[in-house]
């Protein structure tokens, strides 16, 4: 059969258009493994999962609310809404559970943990030890009123999280005592001391939470790592990140002579469990108490490798601190580490302290004696711009600089 000449022609151009996109197709194709690892950062689950603890042993029942599928370990995208200068990242997670706390999540209980009289019930969150996960609450709750206690799991982001917890009944003025005998004690008591018990093996990262414990004896972050979990696997693994997060209202008691109450700090690593670093960035800390005390257990084996605080002010919260006779001259850090990384820190203590202490060593704004080693990162006063972690910016209205 004769062809037409434009048909010919046609088929001519056809087969030189095809041959030009198989050549642009082989200069643009990715590369391979760049191309597992996109597909692997776009994977979607299809159910947001709802952390509901059993009240007595504490495990976790899992429900699934069915929604649109929020991405599993999307690339960490800026929202310039949050206006948070920021030189950490979030870490990417791994298939991560999507957990929230909603008005349906069973409260657990928990008993006089520290002794001191003081028991009721805290948020149990528990997650399996080899998964990623993020944990939020449900803003519609408005401030959560309990302790969050969060066990298990890898890699843990816990996003945007209010707390204002309430005073247990047998925790108020004068209901509980002190550590070491049974005077009673002048400030309230939160159940089991700690706003937050963090648990994981890898990286906690803490982003954008608002605490107010409004005069109670207690830690705003404790960390602890599995039982399981070696000193040598927690100095290269055990990763703590606090950003852009607000915690006032920290109230404490060194040893007095009413007795040993509970010394309420900003951070502290607890149980003789070591970790690898503590990042500090843009945080606001107000109390009458400590500030941040990173603990090296084991001196013989390691240390941190890094202790960092950046854009962070520490001073006395004005609601508390004067309300007895045993107010505590905190300091703003108790650390050990490898490495110090101080950038834009202020310190505000009603008692006049401009220093931390740092391998044995006072590090402050100012040098008073040849003890203290001047570090011009390490201000005296409060940050000319306000808080580094305003109220109107965490917690509940928080914009993550990370994800959208």
């Amino acid at each position: 059969m004769r062809t037409s000449r434009f048909v010919r022609s046609s088929l001519v151009i056809l087969a030189v258009l095809v041959i030009s996109g198989a050549i642009i197709g082989i200069i643009l194709a990715p590369n391979p493994a760049e191309l597992r690892a996109e597909q692997h950062a776009s994977t979607a689950p299809t159910s947001r999962q709802v952390a509901v603890p059993a009240a007595s042993s504490g495990k976790s029942a899992l429900a699934s609310e069915a929604e649109k599928p929020i991405s599993s370990g999307t690339p960490n995208t800026p929202n310039t809404s949050g206006n948070w200068p920021m030189s950490v990242v979030a870490p990417v997670l791994e298939d991560p559970m999507l957990l929230e706390i909603t008005a349906a999540t069973t409260l657990g209980t928990l008993g006089d943990f520290d002794q001191v009289g003081c028991e009721g019930n805290v948020y149990k969150v528990n997650i399996p030890d080899n998964r990623d996960a993020r944990l939020t609450a449900d803003p519609s709750m408005g401030p959560l009123q309990y302790p969050i206690w969060i066990t298990g799991g890898r890699n843990v982001h816990v996003l945007g999280i209010e707390l204002r917890p309430i005073v247990q009944d047998g925790c108020d003025v004068g209901e509980a005592h002190q550590i070491k005998n049974n005077i009673p004690n002048i400030h309230p008591r939160l159940v089991g001391a700690k706003a937050f018990r963090l648990q994981q093996s890898g990286t906690t990262f803490i982003e954008g939470v608002d605490i107010d414990l409004a005069g109670m004896e207690a830690d705003c972050f404790a960390v602890r790592n599995p039982d399981e979990m070696s000193k040598a696997a927690a100095f290269k693994e055990r990763h703590i990140v606090i950003v852009n997060t607000r915690c006032v209202g920290i109230e404490g008691l060194d040893d007095s002579p009413i007795g040993d109450g509970i010394h309420g700090d900003f951070f502290q690593n607890q149980g003789r469990d070591d970790i690898a670093s503590l990042v500090v960035e843009n945080v606001t800390y107000l109390t009458s108490s400590n500030g941040i005390t990173l603990h090296n257990w084991e001196g013989d084996i390691g240390r941190p490798q890094l202790f960092s605080l950046r854009n962070m002010n520490y001073g006395w919260d004005l609601r508390y601190s004067n309300d007895d006779d045993y107010e505590i001259s905190g300091l703003v850090f108790t650390a050990t580490a490898d490495s110090l990384d101080l950038s834009n820190v202020w310190l505000d203590h009603g008692e006049g302290l401009n220093y931390g202490i740092f391998n044995d060593q006072r590090v402050g704004s100012y040098a008073q004696d040849d003890y203290i080693k001047q570090d011009v990162n390490l201000r005296s006063g409060k940050p000319p711009a306000g808080d580094f972690a305003p109220a109107n910016k965490t917690g509940i209205q928080y914009a993550s600089p990370f994800l959208n």
